[in-house]
C-alpha cells in the first residue's frame, strides 16, 4: 500500500515538471503572427532615410546665390568723341571787345551714338591750300571742366578769344592771310578745319600765341 502511494505521488511530480517546461516553452517560442524580431529591428533601423526635398531646395538656393564679394561685369564706356563725328561751326560767344574777337567754337555730335567731351581743344591759325601754321596755337585759359556727354545731335562749345593782329606793331607781328582754324578735338589725333567767312590776317612771328581758348562747356556758347 505504501509503495503504491509513492508511485502516485511521484507521477503527479513529473506530470507537473512536465508541465512547467512546456509552459516555458511556449512562452519562449516566436510569435509568427507578424511581429518583429529584435534582428529585423536592427535591418530596419539601419536602413537609410531620404533627406527630405526642402532641405534639398535650400541648398540649391544657396548655391545659385552670387558669392558674397563677387564683382559686377564692367559697364559699357562711352567712347570720346573723335573728329570722324564732330561738326565744327562759329558761335557768336561773348563777342567783339577792345582789341580782341571772342567766338564760340562749336562742336555738334553728328554720329549715331552719343560719346564723351571734357577739356581744351588744340585750335591754331592755318593758311594756304595745304594748311600751314601760323603762329602759335592757342594758350589755355582756367582749369579743365567737367566730362559732357554728347547725345546724338547735341552740342558743345569751347569759348576763345582772338587778339587782333593790327594791334600789334607790324614789324613783331608780320601779319599773313589766314583761311581758317585748325582744330584737335580733344585727346584726338585727328585735325578739323574750319574756314573764316572772310578775310583775316593773323600774325606769324609774335612770341605769344594770339589764341585763348577756354574748356569745353555744354550748349552753344551763347551770352543770354
Amino acid at each position: 500500500m505504501f509503495s503504491q502511494r509513492i508511485t502516485v505521488s511521484s507521477l503527479v511530480l513529473a506530470a507537473c515538471a512536465m508541465t512547467v517546461a512546456l509552459t516555458a516553452a511556449c512562452q519562449a517560442a516566436p510569435d509568427v503572427g507578424g511581429s518583429t524580431s529584435p534582428g529585423d529591428q536592427a535591418v530596419t533601423s539601419a536602413s537609410p532615410t531620404p533627406a527630405p526635398t526642402v532641405a534639398s531646395s535650400a541648398a540649391d538656393a544657396t548655391h545659385d546665390r552670387k558669392p558674397a564679394g563677387a564683382a559686377e561685369p564692367p559697364r559699357p564706356v562711352t567712347p570720346e568723341c573723335k573728329a570722324g563725328q564732330l561738326k565744327l561751326s562759329f558761335g557768336e560767344g561773348e563777342g567783339a571787345a577792345a582789341g580782341s574777337n571772342n567766338y564760340a567754337l562749336q562742336f555738334t555730335n553728328t554720329g549715331e551714338n552719343p560719346c564723351v567731351i571734357v577739356g581744351f581743344p588744340g585750335v591754331s591759325f592755318v593758311a594756304g591750300d595745304q594748311g600751314r601754321q601760323v603762329g602759335k596755337a592757342a594758350s589755355r585759359v582756367g582749369a579743365k571742366g567737367p566730362q559732357i556727354n554728347l547725345a546724338p545731335g547735341r552740342m558743345a562749345s569751347a569759348p576763345v578769344s582772338e587778339a587782333d593782329a593790327l594791334a600789334f606793331p607790324q614789324n613783331t607781328c608780320r601779319p599773313v592771310p589766314v583761311r581758317g582754324l585748325r582744330v584737335y578735338a580733344p585727346d584726338d589725333t585727328a585735325a578739323e578745319f574750319i574756314p573764316f567767312s572772310g578775310q583775316e590776317v593773323a600774325c606769324s612771328e609774335l612770341p605769344t600765341s594770339q589764341l585763348s581758348v577756354k574748356t569745353i562747356v555744354a550748349g552753344d556758347g551763347s551770352i543770354n
